[in-house]
């Protein structure tokens, strides 16, 4: 038995609304973390980074950079030399320090996107703990006395402002470093409305080949 128009047409309604229904909606985005570099750069494309050693040292609170500015109201947001506390590898890097709550140092891109990655170090001995503000969701990630990599990305859409701050755990953050900061982007993968076409033209194709087998 051939399938007639009217089965396609049916099929291919039934599809377009199963990929209507999969389509984000309006909402907070979705996020992933990372912890290992390699796993980051594994899932991220068109990464830039910003290693601050073309950068003056600068005392200032504020600071505009190539890709994106900083605006702070911490205590401190310098750009400083790799032989201060805080430094990751012996070069220059973002310096925080905060000794009053609630407040962070908000790092403004010029253009969107949906990944970040960067080294951080936590010199605290109170148990401040480092912690990411995006998209108005909070990602703890720099525990007291420890260093490593943060990464995130968007599974859902694009950001351009991130948020370094501190839980205040045991009064206000010490000294705390950000350095060899990526960004850029998610890599492509197929969307249901991207692959709907070709299941449209598996299915037609499909539907030909068993009228031309009818005898």
């Amino acid at each position: 038995m051939g399938i007639s128009k009217y089965q396609i047409g049916s099929s291919f309604i039934s599809i377009s609304l199963l990929t209507l229904s999969l389509a984000p909606s309006a909402q907070a985005l979705t996020f992933k973390t990372f912890t290992n570099i390699d796993a980051f750069q594994a899932a991220t494309t068109r990464l830039n980074i910003e290693t601050f050693n073309s950068t003056a040292t600068s005392t200032d609170k504020n600071h505009d950079l190539t890709d994106f500015n900083i605006r702070s109201d911490m205590t401190w947001t310098r750009i400083s030399e790799g032989t201060l506390t805080g430094n990751i590898n012996n070069t220059n890097f973002l310096q925080l320090q905060s000794r009053n709550p609630a407040t962070s140092a908000a790092l403004n891109f010029y253009s969107s996107m949906s990944a970040i990655g960067f080294d951080w170090v936590n010199t605290d001995n109170s148990g401040d703990t480092l912690e990411l503000i995006i998209d108005g969701q909070s990602e703890i990630f720099g525990a007291a006395n420890q260093k490593g990599f943060f990464g995130i990305i968007a599974l859902d859409g694009l950001f351009d402002s991130v948020e370094f701050s501190d839980t205040e755990g045991g009064g206000y953050l010490q000294y705390a470093g950000i350095d060899n900061i990526r960004y850029g982007y998610v890599q492509d993968v197929p969307t249901p409305t991207a692959i709907l076409p070709s299941l449209f033209g598996i299915f037609v194709g499909l539907g030909r080949r068993k009228q031309t087998e009818q005898p």
